[in-house]
């Protein structure tokens, strides 16, 4: 498509870990919305690992997940027209590149890890217990039921995301 956004649906890996603890869980609530409220096709992105996170099935999705190299990922990050995912590479990449992005925070900081452009919002749910993850590639187990990011409502993250493109007029 000419115009879409592109969603991480996972929580990102490297050579150490699987950042599991940042996959956001209602990312699919969030596309959902994304189609039920504007005309935006949605591009799914992340690592092979993160295959089948997302089951929506709707013509206006196109799934890539674990189907593109690091080159290609830029690629499709740089023709979006926005960027929604959680604290990880594509999100830096995206925020690097200048498209409007939001990025999901919870086990790690928007101060430490967060967006440079001004055109990217970080989001978080402000729970006592976070940012619990300490920069070490170890996030320790959570006591409260990763509240930090299941109580992150898609309605708070699509507003953002409207507002980072400029279409404020659509909430």
């Amino acid at each position: 498509p000419s115009e879409f956004i592109a969603v991480h649906v996972g929580g990102g890996t490297n050579v150490k870990t699987e950042f599991k603890l940042k996959q956001w869980p209602r990312c699919e609530e969030l596309i959902k919305e994304v189609l039920k409220n504007t005309s935006f096709p949605i591009v799914l992105v992340g690592a092979p690992s993160e295959v089948d996170l997302i089951r929506e099935k709707n013509p206006r999705v196109l799934d890539l997940t674990g189907k593109t190299s690091l080159r290609q990922l830029v690629d499709v990050i740089r023709r979006s027209k926005g960027f929604v995912g959680p604290d990880s590479g594509p999100l830096h990449m995206a925020d690097a590149l200048g498209i409007p992005s939001v990025g999901v925070y919870g086990p790690t900081s928007p101060i430490s890890w967060g967006l440079v452009s001004p055109r990217s919002r970080a989001v978080f749910e402000d729970v006592p217990c976070r940012p619990c993850y300490k920069d070490d590639s170890v996030f320790p187990d959570c006591p409260f039921e990763h509240r930090c990011m299941t109580g992150l409502k898609p309605e708070t993250v699509f507003r953002q995301l409207m507002s980072v493109l400029g279409q404020d007029s659509l909430l």
